[in-house]
């Protein structure tokens, strides 16, 4: 069977190159064009970065590296205005549901979604009517998340 190959870089981004470009910019004042070219970025990119970090981010120099590293890849990705959970949220299930696995819970796989279906109904989140109905089949046993 054939695997994909990716025959193009286009998209692939170095999050440590860009984080320094947009240090370099902000607080060297040194030009986009020559940042995004001594680190190899499309310029575009980076000045929508640089525009997405300066919304967020009223002063940069106060901001660690790791903390900038979070914000360019939840901008980065598409999969954000998707997203049903913050990231603080998500990280907080996770943890909770590493300790239930630490502790031999014995979580399944339709167990876990169902945690994650009442942690989100706990959070008041809008839910749609699939998940609804997924949930009520899965509770009822017919089917298997």
């Amino acid at each position: 069977m054939s695997r994909y190959v990716r025959k193009t870089d286009h998209g692939i981004t170095n999050f440590n190159a860009l984080v320094a470009a947009i240090k370099d910019v902000k607080l060297a004042n040194k030009s986009i064009r020559s940042t995004a070219k001594s680190y190899n970025i499309p310029k575009s990119s980076l000045a929508r970065y640089i525009q997405k970090a300066s919304v967020e981010i009223e002063d940069i120099s106060a901001v660690d590296d790791d903390e900038l590293l979070k914000l360019v890849k939840r901008v980065a990705s598409y999969a954000t205005p998707f997203m049903v959970f913050s990231h603080e949220q998500e990280e907080a299930l996770v943890a909770y549901i590493k300790r239930c696995c630490d502790h031999y819970y014995g979580l399944s796989i339709s167990d876990l979604r169902l945690l994650v279906y009442q942690f989100a109904k706990k959070l008041m989140f809008s839910i749609p009517q699939a998940g609804k109905k997924i949930k009520l089949l899965a509770e009822t046993g017919i089917i298997l998340l």
